[in-house]
């Protein structure tokens, strides 16, 4: 408005042609802006997802629930609602209700929370469906996390899978529901077949995760090539997506032990609030008893998904 208010002044008591020439001189501006810093724009598979074509046919008994929940992955969800036309947890518009809120807050908690089923289903939610493919950075982990634990302690049963591009979409109940025959009507699949998916999907996730997100920190003290003596607390912080299992401790003479895991790292929370055990990152332990000199330390940090990460530190060993 303020840039059409602008060019009425400018054009304002002059001649057509002088009109027409200021124009057509705003137009060429504004398109060689846009040509200079193009949008980005995301591609959109408008084809029919076979979860979504075997829902359209589901006497749905109250309200889906998608997950991974939360921006950006409900803006898609809306958009494919005209393809099942059922009700929906989690939708996206320009407002969001507080019971909204509260239950995407519970999904990015780490770990997430017991709680989020009861919660869903305050919302009306009957059955949820696990995009396991779709879910971003450090949610991976998370969501494979609660809702294999929903699984084993039987709040949850996995009863139907479908294909999504190079993935899986799963079909989750809560135990017992009455709306079970429902959903798995003409499945062509045993529930134990579907499991026995579900489970190596979620192993592949996992050993991919390893890959991609190691666990990352550092050694704090000693101070490279630091003077120190056997005895000397070494101490600093390590955090992965999936926990910290232990941290293995050698030098070129061999291994040296394990370091004490759970110490407090200031700002370590307010920094990587998303990751478990984040107020209680860091780690230490005793300098081995090694001759006078140049020694090298060396940390292997394991994951509790079986990711590593290697941290080497030289230090100097006093003399007597």
């Amino acid at each position: 408005m303020l840039a059409a208010w602008g060019l009425s002044i400018l054009t304002r008591g002059r001649r057509f042609a002088a009109r027409g020439a200021i124009a057509a001189a705003a137009l060429a501006g504004i398109t060689i802006e846009y040509r200079g810093f193009p949008l980005a724009v995301d591609r959109y598979d408008g084809g029919p997802l076979p979860v979504y074509e075997w829902l359209r046919g589901v006497e749905s008994p109250a309200a889906v629930v998608e997950l991974p929940l939360g921006f950006p992955y409900d803006c898609e969800y809306t958009l494919r609602q005209a393809e099942h036309r059922q009700f929906l947890v989690n939708g996206h518009s320009s407002f969001s209700p507080r019971p909204y809120e509260e239950l995407a807050a519970l999904v990015k908690r780490r770990p997430i929370p017991d709680r989020i089923w009861s919660a869903m289903g305050l919302l009306g939610g009957s059955f949820v469906i696990y995009h396991s493919h779709e879910t971003q950075e450090m949610g991976v982990i998370a969501y494979a996390d609660e809702i294999s634990r929903a699984i084993d302690s039987g709040g949850l049963e996995v009863v139907r899978n479908f294909p999504h591009g190079g993935g899986q979409d799963f079909v989750l109940v809560a135990a017992g529901s009455p709306w079970k025959e429902r959903l798995t009507r003409g499945a062509p699949s045993s529930e134990a077949e579907v499991r026995a998916l579900f489970d190596e999907t979620l192993r592949g996730m996992r050993r991919r995760i390893a890959r991609l997100a190691p666990p990352f920190g550092g050694i704090h003290l000693p101070a490279e090539d630091q003077v120190v003596s056997p005895g000397f607390w070494a101490f600093g912080w390590a955090l992965d997506d999936s926990g910290i299992a232990k941290i293995e401790v050698s030098t070129e003479l061999g291994p040296a032990g394990v370091a004490q895991l759970g110490g407090r790292w200031p700002g370590l929370e307010d920094a990587y609030p998303n990751y478990p055990d984040s107020q209680r990152g860091g780690f230490g332990f005793p300098i081995p008893a090694l001759p006078p000199g140049p020694h090298e330390l060396e940390l292997v940090v394991v994951a509790n998904d079986g990711g590593q990460k290697i941290f080497r530190r030289r230090i100097v060993i006093a003399g007597p």
